[in-house]
């Protein structure tokens, strides 16, 4: 009995990311998932940004504090210069 192949558009149960939310020079860092029978159409990556809901620091029934890290533009940018330096060509 010959098998069909995989489907090319497979959508995933959940995507798990990690989302970073700007308040002035702070960045508050936060791992969510995103569960696809929670939704009400279709996932569409071409539309990633409007899953994203507003910062929240507790759980929906406020009982429980969201974790999340706290970082700052600077360092951020320190960050990607540091990776620009280790990637340079130098290095290769």
């Amino acid at each position: 009995m010959a098998q069909s192949p995989p489907s090319r558009h497979v959508v995933p149960f959940l995507v798990a990311w990690w989302i970073m939310y700007r308040e002035g020079d702070d960045v508050y860092v936060q791992n969510r998932l995103l569960f696809m029978d929670n939704l009400s159409s279709p996932f569409l990556e071409e539309n990633l940004y409007s899953y994203i809901k507003s910062r929240e620091t507790v759980n929906e029934d406020g009982c429980e504090i969201i974790s999340e890290w706290q970082t700052n533009i600077s360092e951020i940018q320190k960050w990607l210069q540091s990776q620009e330096l280790k990637n340079s060509p130098e290095d290769i």
